[in-house]
């Protein structure tokens, strides 16, 4: 590492606990888009992250959790140097990658 990197501050902008249901995603793009905007993010890059939440809330209700559940998902947004960092945690079982199959490359579409 190089000194700049160890004297790096990341900054937490948000941490948000909540249900593993769809009704809870309106509220959470809600507190993403206030986060983002208030961090002085551009348009365009608050929309495409509160969309990308969105998404991968939506994967881990559907496939982690196998639908919903008032079990959590935890999302916090981090602010590094100029970096946003996102992450989201869930509860569900842990997949092995053998229980994973890829799609048939015939059923891969654009």
């Amino acid at each position: 590492m190089t000194d700049s990197e160890c004297n790096r501050k990341t900054d937490v902008l948000l941490t948000r606990r909540f249900r593993a249901r769809a009704g809870e995603l309106g509220e959470t793009r809600s507190a993403v888009r206030n986060c983002l905007t208030q961090s002085h993010c551009c348009f365009d890059t608050v929309e495409e992250v509160v969309l990308a939440v969105d998404e991968a809330c939506q994967n881990i209700i559907r496939h982690a959790y196998g639908g919903e559940t008032d079990e959590e998902i935890v999302l916090q947004i981090d602010r590094d140097g100029d970096a946003l960092v996102l992450s989201l945690r869930d509860y569900a079982p842990e997949v092995g990658p053998d229980c994973m199959k890829p799609r048939d490359l015939d059923e891969l579409r654009p």
